[in-house]
């Protein structure tokens, strides 16, 4: 049974207020995407049979649409053309728009708030004159696209404006890491020259080791970046085989024992817990942690090394008495190094190392997590969860 033109009024206002809410509680949406779901989801609501937003082109003193939905109705563009001077009525506060061109077909223009530094407004095509209350509703529908898609716009350039920051700052800390052994580098080989031209050819030889040991330091810099940028992008390739996690332990331990500067360390006895993993990458991880464990443990007390084996997952457990981790490590070690960006401060580095460690630990499917033990509060605890089989 037909509709009658009452029912067919609810159904417009009650499917207006539903969209409201879709676009009022949905995901954030760029400014296009905005745009185009609102328009396209009207352009379904009977009797409206398209529907796009407009701006005035300042260059031209023309009407031209922002977006419109699909299928293009000639109609419509008839409309921004035929009824300029009513359009322009209407953006300096007069009323809004509503024409027929014949019996079946009308065009509804109505203002919809600012958007990117202009006016802009609602236009739709309709099979039917719409009344007041349905004006209303789609003028309050209007300026709610308008907004949201203002709104999407000042969130984009903000993010926009935020990475660019971020990124400036990136480069000017992997530039002055990389200055500091190329100044090295410099400053040896004119040494060299200087030593050479007063014929002190015994002074040569140090000058040149101490430029290579410069290119040494350069180079390891620009693996790491390297290495760093393929785990981001999870490019980087495991060398997986199946061995005991705590000979990787013992491995990584022992790479530490010629540095009066790292912490003293217990090792796990009597477990054996193994994995398919790249244990090669895993030691050097194991080892840059264990490093900067140093940093912050009390070298009193020794580093405390479990590990476990809970189904189908093995862990790790490096406890320590100390502080903790600073926020830069600690945002090194547990965001992308994309998002833990260098702060302000000039004395910060890049903590390359520890963006490694926590790449090498996603890579393999697991996590790291670092807090205080809940039982002995001075006592910090660095978690390292593993699956135990890894895909390459």
């Amino acid at each position: 049974m037909p509709e009658t033109q009452s029912e067919q009024k609810t159904m417009l206002g009650d499917a207006i207020d539903t969209l409201t809410s879709e676009i009022r509680s949905g995901p954030t949406r760029s400014p296009s995407e905005t745009l185009e779901y609102a328009c396209s989801r009207l352009a379904l609501i009977k009797p409206i049979s398209s529907a796009g937003m407009f701006r005035l082109d300042q260059g031209t003193s023309s009407f031209k649409w922002i977006y419109r939905s699909q299928p293009v109705v000639q109609m419509m563009d008839d409309s921004l053309r035929n009824h300029h001077d009513g359009l322009s009525s209407m953006f300096n506060g007069g009323d809004l728009v509503q024409v027929g061109s014949d019996k079946d077909s009308y065009f509804v223009g109505l203002p919809a708030g600012q958007f990117d530094g202009g006016a802009i407004g609602l236009g739709i095509s309709t099979s039917r004159e719409l009344n007041d209350g349905e004006l209303a509703r789609l003028g309050s529908f209007g300026f709610l696209i308008g907004l949201a898609a203002e709104n999407a716009r000042l969130r984009h350039q903000m993010t926009q404006t935020t990475e660019i920051q971020s990124t400036a700052r990136l480069i000017g800390f992997i530039a002055h890491e990389l200055r500091t052994p190329l100044t090295g580098m410099r400053g040896n080989v004119q040494l060299a020259l200087m030593a050479t031209r007063k014929e002190q050819y015994d002074r040569i030889p140090t000058r040149l080791e101490a430029a290579i040991s410069s290119v040494d330091d350069m180079s390891g810099l620009v693996q790491q970046l390297l290495d760093v940028s393929r785990l981001e992008r999870g490019a980087f390739t495991l060398t997986l085989s199946e061995a005991r996690l705590e000979d990787t332990v013992a491995r990584a331990a022992t790479a530490l024992e010629n540095s009066a500067a790292d912490p003293t360390i217990n090792l796990p006895n009597d477990s054996t817990t193994t994995m398919a993993g790249d244990h090669d990458a895993l030691e050097k991880s194991i080892t840059i942690l264990l490093r900067n464990i140093g940093n912050y443990a009390d070298r009193s007390q020794p580093v405390e090394i479990e590990t476990l084996h809970d189904g189908q997952y093995v862990g790790i457990t490096l406890s320590y008495t100390g502080n903790r981790f600073s926020g830069s490590d600690l945002q090194a070690l547990t965001e992308p190094l994309s998002i833990a960006r260098p702060g302000g401060d000039s004395h910060e580095n890049l903590s390359l190392e520890l963006a490694f460690c926590r790449g090498i630990i996603t890579r393999h499917g697991g996590k790291l997590s670092l807090h205080a033990d809940p039982s002995n509060p001075g006592k910090q605890l660095v978690e390292i969860r593993l699956p135990q089989h890894v895909d390459a």
